[in-house]
């Protein structure tokens, strides 16, 4: 039986591309890795881990003529002002959804209807009603405990989807698709939290 020199000039060029295949594969599992965590199409910017001071967690977008609104603690944008304009602005269920699809704010389409989970992190409860910024937001119905917002969130059975209002701080009630609550749409990722 042969001795193997380790040391031989071939020998440790073998032993350097088997490294540098090793590192490979092991680059491309971690990067294989992170996407099918992440998915592929992750928004780095839709997060629920920070919690600013309203003062500094809205901001006015310019590139939406000023006309939509950051939310630096979610990285959701809204309209900086909803449908009512400050009086309630009936929709039913079934033409929210169609509204918002619809919605041009600032020049940009790609609106939705938020969850009842999104709507109901807009409030600062230590802010009186409406709970939010009115120098950020305007126009926002806080009259009464019926004038509220649809959202998406589905109620248990199906029969209908909550809607939540800014006359009582994170207030979301349960209304049937017939009934009727005015529309504030969002643009971003839908928050994957439990509702």
């Amino acid at each position: 039986m042969s001795k193997v020199d380790f040391h031989s000039p071939d020998r440790m060029r073998s032993i350097g591309r088997w490294f540098n295949s090793l590192v490979f594969v092991l680059g491309l599992c971690v990067i294989m890795c992170a996407l099918l965590t992440s998915g592929c199409q992750a928004n780095p910017t839709v997060r629920w881990d920070t919690n600013n001071p309203s003062a500094s967690r809205f901001v006015v977008l310019a590139a939406f003529n000023n006309q939509a609104v950051l939310d630096k603690n979610t990285g959701l944008v809204w309209e900086q002002h909803p449908t009512g304009t400050g009086t309630f602005d009936p929709n039913s269920f079934p033409s929210a959804g169609q509204v918002c699809l619809n919605r041009n704010v600032g020049g940009t389409l790609g609106w939705r209807l938020p969850t009842a989970s999104e709507l109901v992190s807009l409030q600062d409860p230590s802010l009186p009603a409406p709970f939010v910024p009115t120098s950020v937001f305007t126009g926002i119905l806080n009259t009464d405990q019926f004038s509220g917002y649809w959202s998406s969130t589905i109620t248990q059975g199906g029969i209908g989807h909550f809607f939540v209002t800014f006359s009582v701080a994170a207030s979301a009630q349960f209304r049937n698709n017939t009934s009727v609550a005015s529309i504030w749409c969002v643009r971003g990722q839908t928050q994957n939290s439990p509702e």
